[in-house]
């Protein structure tokens, strides 16, 4: 597997991520863009704001969900493990049962979809 060790710096951490596929980088820009954060931000080994480690939940949730990667796949991408992934989408299914967040949400997932050219899940809250 290819990293990015020279990005990201000289840590053990670092140099085992992964080189990001285009993919989840329309995710990572997408939320990025819908939260007002920054992807470095989202990318970062700390957990930063309460705005930045929320983003970076709402990220996970759907690089898990609409790209259908595993947890650990999922958690590689940002240097965490796979119970990490786990507890934010819990996290974001919790907070989807507010109609407002899940609207905003389900404009993410279009919003990707649309770029990626596949049709936006059509489930039913």
């Amino acid at each position: 597997m290819r990293t990015e060790a020279g990005l990201w710096g000289a840590g053990r951490r670092d140099r085992l991520r992964p080189t990001i596929d285009w993919k989840v980088l329309v995710v990572l820009r997408a939320v990025a863009a819908a939260r007002g954060a920054r992807v470095e931000q989202l990318l970062k080994p700390g957990r930063g704001t309460a705005v930045t480690a929320e983003s970076r939940q709402l990220a996970m949730y759907l690089i898990h969900t609409l790209l259908g990667r595993t947890y650990r796949e999922t958690g590689r991408v940002f240097g965490r493990d796979r119970t990490t992934v786990s507890h934010a989408c819990a996290c974001t299914e919790d907070r989807r049962e507010t109609r407002r967040y899940d609207r905003d949400v389900e404009a993410i997932e279009a919003a990707v979809a649309s770029i990626l050219g596949e049709e936006p899940a059509n489930e039913t809250r």
